[in-house]
């Protein structure tokens, strides 16, 4: 009989698994082994698997069983741990044969939990509604525009994508679902580039964020506060990237985009273009707003946010008179779509086993065997993940473009992501040799 146990842990806070989630291979099926499995105690998995005498030996570097791990809705983004270990015989044992025993070895692993935004947010920076204050504080909560939401890649702009501040795009919020409240972000973790036309590939780059700081939100969110000078950024749109890296933990790059026409109060705009007419300036004239009544967030004709319509609106909107055909004019932008995304809500790790020479340890949850005499030591080879990949490549002085990397974790078409990365390991693999043979 051929057979070994081994005792999985988990983080039953992060993750939880069932017995119809743990499988064997096909490939220990073909070679009629079994397996018994108890995931009864929450943050533990007790895994047998055995062959009679009919079962042959593993060869290569086959699987051993699929985990497939669910992801709690409430689970903090970042790497919840898995511990792998053998609970009997330190091996696999083999009686009534005379090849000797499988050697194992194991390392522990994780799964990464991805972050999630939960909403981004226009603000009104060094407004009445947070005080006046330029600094970026958590007091930038009571200015968000609530009436403004971001433009989505596909979606066509139109009045509630862009703000008529007359400081221009000065502050955006992103709040994040399930990050850690103690997570500190710059502005390395963003793009920023402007624009005013559907191409937005050929925008240029926006200038620099004076601040990125975060708080936390009062819905208990960690807030990522982006903050730049007034009218920096006006009269076009700014498209935020939030990079899917080491920091956001999102499982990809998450973009949208917001914009401004300063004075414009959407009185006669094209289905093209949003531009300050006589219309938009006799609606300021029409709609005073006072001490006593004040104009809210939401209001059309606060062009400077004090909450007040009077005079110095007036001003704003008549010295900001264009037309549809002016260069000042917002175009009402369809961004392209952006590639599908995978929505990550759970994550598969696996037990393999292998034979052959030692490559790095890369796989996460892998427990690896070697048909050795008993004195011999097992070697640990695993298949290379997308990061191992790129990790060699950079080795070699390649470094790859992270929106390729993105692309590969991200891609719903696993097969030829698959393919992809496949190739670059077999590139990665010749380079490696190549070097060590100079």
């Amino acid at each position: 009989v051929l057979s070994a146990d081994f005792t999985i842990t988990y983080d039953a806070s992060q993750l939880s698994i069932s017995n119809t989630d743990v499988t064997l291979s096909s490939y220990l099926v073909s070679q009629d082994w079994g397996i018994a499995k108890n995931t009864t105690t929450a943050g533990q998995i007790l895994l047998s698997l055995y062959a009679t005498d009919q079962g042959a030996l593993p060869s290569g570097t086959p699987q051993l069983v699929n985990l497939n791990f669910h992801v709690a809705s409430n689970a903090q983004a970042g790497t919840s741990p898995i511990g792998l270990s053998l609970t009997q015989n330190q091996s696999i044992n083999q009686k009534g044969f005379n090849e000797g025993n499988l050697v194992t070895s194991f390392s522990n692993g994780s799964v990464i939990v991805p972050a999630s935004i939960a909403n981004e947010y226009i603000f009104y920076n060094n407004s009445k509604f947070d005080s006046n204050n330029s600094a970026a504080n958590s007091s930038d909560y009571n200015a968000i525009a609530t009436d403004k939401t971001g433009l989505q890649p596909g979606g066509t702009a139109s009045f509630s994508n862009y703000t008529s501040y007359s400081r221009g795009i000065n502050g955006i919020l992103v709040d994040f679902a399930n990050l850690s409240t103690s997570t500190t972000l710059s502005a390395s973790d963003f793009q920023f580039k402007v624009g005013n036309n559907n191409t937005p590939s050929g925008w240029a780059n926006a200038p620099a964020p004076q601040t990125v700081t975060t708080w936390v939100g009062p819905n208990g969110h960690l807030f990522a506060d982006v903050v730049w000078a007034d009218n920096q950024i006006q009269n076009q749109w700014l498209q935020i990237t939030v990079k899917a890296d080491a920091n956001t933990h999102l499982a990809s790059d998450r973009v949208f985009y917001f914009g401004n026409e300063i004075g414009d109060t959407g009185a006669a705009n094209t289905g093209t273009k949003a531009f300050v007419s006589a219309a938009d300036v006799s609606g300021v004239q029409s709609n005073p707003a006072t001490s006593l009544h004040p104009s809210p967030i939401t209001g059309a004709y606060d062009l400077n946010r004090d909450g007040l319509v009077n005079a110095a609106d007036i001003m704003i909107a008549q010295g900001s008179l264009n037309s549809s055909l002016s260069p000042t004019a917002l175009t009402l932008i369809s961004p392209p779509s952006a590639p599908a995304a995978l929505i990550a809500t759970g994550s598969s790790q696996a037990l393999s086993m292998a034979t052959g020479a030692s490559q790095p340890a890369t796989s996460d949850a892998v427990i690896t065997a070697a048909s050795m005499p008993a004195t011999s030591t097992g070697k640990t080879s695993q298949a290379a993940s997308v990061d191992h990949v790129f990790a060699e490549l950079k080795a070699l002085g390649l470094d790859a473009d992270h929106r390729l990397e993105s692309l590969l974790e991200s891609s719903s078409d696993d097969s030829w992501a698959k393919s992809l990365e496949a190739d670059l390991e077999s590139l990665a693999q010749h380079l490696l040799t190549s070097r060590s043979q100079k």
